[in-house]
This record gives C-alpha cells, structure tokens and sequence, in this order.
C-alpha cells in the first residue's frame, strides 16, 4: 500500500465517524422545515424552540476561548434573537452575551480568556417570550497543550510501505501526549501546502521515544520545493458536547463540537530528487 492509499483510507474512515447531515439533505428534524410555506419568520420570538436549528460550537486558543451560534429557520435562514430571546454562554463561573457579530447572517459571538485546564463551556438560550428556554448545551474542551517541531520535514521519495511506517509521516510533538481515544486532526498552511491541507484531516495519536506525539501525512501532501518552505501546522483535538433536550436535537445528525487548538511552525526542506539512473 502506497503513501497515499494509506492517507486516502484514514480520510475516509474518519469521514465516516464525523459525517453530518446538512439541514437540506434530510426532512424533519436534521432537516429543512420541508413542510413550512411562506416567508421565514423575521426572527427568532415567533418560533417555538423545538423548531429551531441549532448551530453552534467553541474553539479554545492561546488566545482564549471563542464561543460561536447561530438558530436558523431552515437551511439558508439564519434567524436574528428576537424580542424576550439572549444567547449567553458560561465558562468556570462567569457568564457573558454573545454579540452578534456584524456579519450579513445572525451569527452571534463571545469569548473568554484562555483556560489552564479542561473546562466545560455552557451555551444557553434564555426565552421569556412564552417558549420554553434551552439553558444547557455543554462542551467539554480539552486540556491545552503545547505542540514542538520535533525537526526540519523532508518530503519522502520512498512510498509508505504500510500503516505503521513513518516515512510519509510527519510528527509534532505535543505536550501533554494525547489520549489513545482523542480526536485529532490537523491542518497547514504556507506558500508549498496545497488547498486540500486547509480542510482539517485526520492525524494519528503516536508514541514517539516515549513521549506524545501527533503522527501527520504533511509530506506526502506538499508540493515540492528548491528552496526552505514554511508551514504552520494546526492540531485541534475535538470533543462532542450534548443539546439541551428542548431544542429537539438529532444526535445523529446535529453536532455540537469543541475544539482545543494550537499551532507550531515547521521548516520544510527541499525535495530530494533521485538521479535518473537510480544511483
């Protein structure tokens, strides 16, 4: 099995376990409101809480800890909060709005200084409209860590020989080493990482000489290069979090993720070129 096969496997499988259903692809909850005719409501007072779609989660950075929502009507309506309607959201005891953020769709933001350890975060809808309230969708964060280039990448001529091979493989070291059963993903950028690398994929939990590490697919993806090339390398790992029961969520297709994020940068060196004879 070639590098890329290995790589292509690995994408789909996780593919498979993080697929969600978009409101347009089913009826019902999950859905679009298929059966609803004439304009959307112009926000969110007219709408009972059952009927709203949900769409939110948190990203925790060295920067802090960045909460995102919005409530939608179907697919392509986004609701602003109506009369009587708030979002907020709490972290570690303090509760703050969320804003909306000025954009042309009803998103609403806030965030929080950053964490030292894992830590709940807490998005509520308030309503004192008559619709019942949807106080308690929770996501679990992980624990920070810090990530370290373990070395300057060099893009393989040799292909992956199979799963347990590094060559084709690009390991970051992180701090604390992550858990067998994490989420991980990872995504780059620079002036040689192709469009596809900006798309979060999947990374491996690795146990490098006894320290953690995240096993990436960075070189078999990067374009090649004459001359030193810098990426930046993004590693999330993410938590699913749980609905509060009256927003009548689908587990199955609606998700509410977290994500604990850091970035390190790597240097990447020029491309080994075989000779054309083979020696």
């Amino acid at each position: 099995m070639n590098r890329y096969s290995f790589l292509s496997l690995a994408l789909l499988a996780l593919a498979a376990c993080t697929a969600k259903t978009s409101p347009d692809e089913t009826g019902g909850k999950g859905g679009p409101l298929a059966f609803a005719t004439g304009p959307a409501p112009k926000d969110t007072a007219g709408v009972a809480t059952g009927d709203l779609f949900p769409s939110m989660s948190v990203t925790s950075d060295d920067a802090g800890i960045h909460v995102w929502a919005a409530l939608l009507y179907t697919v392509d309506d986004f609701l602003p909060l109506g009369a009587g309607d708030t979002l907020t959201a709490t972290v570690d005891g303090v509760t703050r709005t969320l804003e909306r953020d000025g954009d042309t769709q009803a998103h609403y933001t806030t965030t929080f200084p950053p964490s030292a350890a894992a830590t709940n975060v807490v998005i509520s809808l308030q309503r004192t409209n008559g619709q019942p309230s949807a106080p308690n969708n929770v996501v679990a964060l992980a624990a920070p860590f810090t990530l370290a280039a373990t070395g300057p990448v060099v893009v393989p001529t040799a292909p992956l020989q199979g799963p347990f091979d590094l060559s084709g493989l690009y390991v970051v070291a992180m701090n604390p080493a992550p858990a067998p059963k994490d989420t991980i993903e990872y995504s780059a950028s620079g002036a040689c990482v192709p469009r596809v690398l900006e798309t979060p994929q999947a990374a491996l939990a690795w146990d490098v000489h006894g320290g953690g590490g995240v096993a990436t697919g960075l070189p078999s993806y990067l374009d090649p290069q004459t001359t030193d090339c810098a990426v930046a390398i993004t590693i999330d790992v993410r938590t699913q979090g749980t609905w509060d029961p009256a927003l009548q969520t689908d587990p199955k297709t609606d998700v509410l993720e977290g994500s604990q994020r850091r970035v390190v940068d790597v240097m990447v060196a020029p491309t080994p070129v075989a000779a054309a004879d083979g020696k």
